[in-house]
C-alpha cells in the first residue's frame, strides 16, 4: 500500500533534510505501472500515491509485457490480416507490438504523475523478456519465452530508448 512506503520515503527524505543522509541521494520506490497510477483501475489513485509521487525524487515504474502475454495477450496473438505472414514476421510484429504495450505503460504512468506531480522524472526501473519459462510462458504453453524474442524485445526497447532522466517521455517520436 502506498502508505505503507510513504512513510518510509518520508523517513528516509526527513534524514536527508537532517544531514544524516547525503543531500544527494535520489529516494523512490519501485513498483509495476499500476501501482504509479497507471491503469484505468482508479483504486489505484488514492491520496498516499499522490503523496507518495511528491515525496520521491523520481518515479521508478516497471512494465512487463512478457508477463502481460499471458494475462492481456492482445498483443501475442494473430491479428486479423497477419496470418498469412512467415512465423518470423508474426513473431516480430508480436514483439512490435510488446514493445508498444510498455510504452502505453509509461505514458498511462506518466499522464497520472504529470497530473499529480508534473516536475518528477519517470524512470523504467524493470523491463525485459525471458528465455526459458517451465511455467505459462514455455514451450508447452504460450511459447513465449525464447532468446529469439527476448532478444528482439531487447533490440526494440533498446532503439526505442531515450535519456530515462531527462523529465520527457523514455521512448523516442514522443
Amino acid at each position: 500500500q502506498p502508505s505503507v512506503i510513504l512513510k518510509w520515503v518520508n523517513h528516509l527524505q526527513s534524514l536527508k533534510k537532517e544531514g544524516k543522509l547525503t543531500k544527494d541521494l535520489w529516494i523512490t520506490s519501485s513498483d509495476d505501472f499500476a501501482s504509479w497510477g497507471g491503469t484505468d483501475d482508479t483504486s489505484y489513485h488514492v491520496k498516499d500515491l499522490e503523496l507518495l509521487m511528491k515525496a520521491v525524487d523520481y518515479i521508478s515504474m516497471h512494465t512487463y509485457p512478457y508477463h502481460n502475454s499471458h494475462y492481456n495477450p492482445e498483443f501475442w496473438k494473430v491479428p486479423e490480416g497477419e496470418e498469412g505472414l512467415t512465423d518470423i514476421e508474426k513473431i516480430d510484429n508480436s514483439m512490435l507490438r510488446a514493445t508498444n504495450f510498455a510504452k502505453s505503460q509509461y505514458i498511462a504512468v506518466s499522464e497520472y504523475v504529470k497530473s499529480i506531480a508534473p516536475e518528477k522524472t519517470i524512470h523504467i526501473g524493470e523491463s525485459g523478456w525471458a528465455t526459458v519459462s517451465n511455467g505459462h510462458y514455455g514451450s508447452e504453453s504460450s511459447k513465449a519465452a525464447d532468446e529469439y524474442k527476448a532478444g528482439t524485445y531487447y533490440k526494440l526497447f533498446s532503439n526505442n530508448y531515450t535519456n530515462i532522466l531527462c523529465g520527457s517521455y523514455l521512448f523516442k517520436d514522443d
